[in-house]
């Protein structure tokens, strides 16, 4: 089981970085007590290299999971069983609305509305489904979000963020800001706590040499 740390830290002092002292798209990092500029690409690669490399062990309750491919690959899915079992409620209970509106029960618009959230259902459970695949070897990561999948090469990423998807919840958002000021969403609408161990886990592959 790979060790979880929550970040770099000052080679002198040992000291975690503050977030306002790192700047990844610039490759700066300040530590404030050592008083010292350092490269933020080179901390992240010796963070990388300080812990263990064979597998990772998500905390329990995550909703991800972790597997070790026999061609070295590693991959990392989120849960589906979960949104799976309450997008198939959703859609019985679109069904007898269907139903009763086809027989006269209720009126006959209802099988217009079951029809849109039946369909608004099935977009959010594939939505809801993230798959990662890492391939440390070729420096490369693919993932998956709903329909959508995308490559992306470790050396374009400047940093991993994670960031607050809207005010009024606690749903985060998990993106690779790329060196050309660009970001890619990566997996969205999980709690901070889930996705702390996610972020930590692609910043010591990605940033590892």
């Amino acid at each position: 089981m790979e060790h979880h740390s929550t970040g770099p830290v000052c080679p002198q002092c040992g000291q975690p970085f503050s977030k306002r002292n790192l700047n990844p798209l610039h490759d700066l990092a300040y530590c404030d007590n050592c008083r010292v500029n350092y490269s933020y690409r080179e901390l992240m690669a010796y963070y990388a290299a300080s812990t263990p490399n064979d597998t990772f062990d998500f905390p329990p309750g995550t909703p991800f999971t972790y597997a070790k491919n026999a061609d070295g690959t590693e991959t990392i899915s989120r849960k589906f069983l979960g949104p799976l079992l309450i997008g198939l409620l959703f859609l019985a209970g679109c069904a007898i609305v269907l139903y009763l509106a086809l027989h006269g029960v209720l009126p006959f618009q209802y099988s217009i509305y079951s029809g849109a959230v039946a369909l608004l259902t099935l977009v959010v459970a594939h939505n809801s489904f993230n798959r990662f695949n890492l391939d440390s070897g070729n420096r490369r990561m693919t993932f998956r979000e709903g329909f959508k999948l995308t490559t992306i090469a470790y050396d374009d990423i400047a940093h991993i963020d994670l960031v607050q998807m809207t005010e009024s919840d606690k749903s985060f958002l998990l993106r690779a800001v790329l060196k050309n000021g660009k970001h890619v969403d990566m997996v969205g609408g999980c709690k901070k706590t889930d996705l702390d161990s996610l972020q930590h886990f692609l910043e010591r592959r990605c940033f590892a040499r």
